[in-house]
């Protein structure tokens, strides 16, 4: 039975949140781009994030999970590895540099470990396979590959612009976005052994954050639409083959490929709310919702066997009495 089936069978997605948590805390930032610029890119993002934490949803309960305390300003873009940890970004106050750090999921809510790396600034982590290596963002400065057991950095490219690395199955690839020239972002692949890059897309249109499946044949991807909405699009890995799987009347990005391939993971957006929510990959039916209006996510990532699904969220503030 795939989510899509799972989620289908449920009346009602009961979501625990944490009591560890009080609404005062949570300084709702909503870090969402306009639609000139793709979601954590471009001078026109909201950057700032208030007590933003790393969360999980138990896909088959509807159960979520506090991962991370963090006290200072936020916990974003989470990566799971093969070994089942958690990995993201951090910064300890609003003005301070950007951090890696990692946690167990399965271990009480606790204190997070620090990956140490030579890279100032970074963010955006993906993890490799092997679970030996991080592909992340070094501030304006390209992408890099961070040895997790010494600290050691390679840079991979150099444009200010590369960002949302997704590091692929086999681990000969990491494909990312990058700006070409005012709005226009397309895809690219690079070889992190031979330094070889790759254009997967060249047209005006935005297309940011891509995710491989599974074997990695396909990549899917947020792609701006003319009506100004984002889109899910999935493409064989040349370039071709190009589908929309999401419905035009929808707000759709930061895609996610499910570990066993049949579904996508994003942030279903409207106005000022988001979801996480879950699509067949094929495109057949309506996404099912996964979180309420209690939280603000963004960045969802599964875990290796596909039971849970990670994310960084705000917790919106319950309106007051009239």
């Amino acid at each position: 039975m795939t989510v899509i089936d799972r989620f289908r069978k449920r009346k009602k997605l009961t979501a625990v949140l944490v009591t560890a948590i009080v609404a005062g805390s949570a300084a709702l930032a909503l870090g969402v781009a306009d639609s000139a610029s793709p979601p954590e890119s471009g001078p026109a993002v909201k950057s700032h994030v208030g007590h933003s934490y790393i969360f999980s949803l138990d896909v088959a309960t509807g159960q979520l999970t506090q991962e991370t305390n963090h006290q200072g300003e936020g916990a974003l873009e989470p990566t799971w590895s093969t070994q089942g940890d958690i990995a993201f970004s951090t910064m300890s106050c609003d003005e301070c540099t950007s951090e890696l750090a990692e946690v167990d999921p399965a271990a009480p809510i606790g204190p997070e470990a620090k990956i140490d790396t030579t890279v100032e600034h970074v963010f955006q982590p993906s993890w490799a396979p092997d679970a030996k290596k991080i592909a992340a963002v070094g501030l304006g400065r390209g992408i890099y590959s961070v040895d997790t057991t010494d600290g050691s950095a390679q840079r991979l490219t150099t444009g200010p612009s590369d960002e949302a690395p997704d590091w692929s199955p086999g681990g000969h690839l990491i494909a990312f976005h990058r700006q070409i020239r005012g709005s226009n972002y397309d895809l690219f692949t690079i070889n992190p052994a031979t330094g070889k890059e790759r254009r997967l897309t060249e047209d005006s249109k935005q297309q940011t954050n891509p995710t491989w499946n599974t074997d990695g044949s396909q990549i899917a991807f947020a792609e701006q639409q003319p009506t100004g909405r984002w889109a899910i699009v999935v493409m064989n890995t040349n370039g071709t083959g190009r589908r929309v799987v999401t419905d035009p009347g929808i707000s759709a990005q930061e895609p996610a490929w499910s570990p066993d391939g049949k579904s996508i993971a994003f942030i279903l957006q409207e106005l000022d709310k988001a979801t996480v929510a879950v699509i067949d990959a094929a495109g057949s039916g309506p996404p099912s919702r996964l979180t309420d209006e209690k939280i603000f996510p963004a960045k969802p990532a599964w875990s290796p066997d596909g039971k849970r699904i990670a994310f960084s969220a705000t917790l919106v503030p319950e309106a007051p009495p009239n």
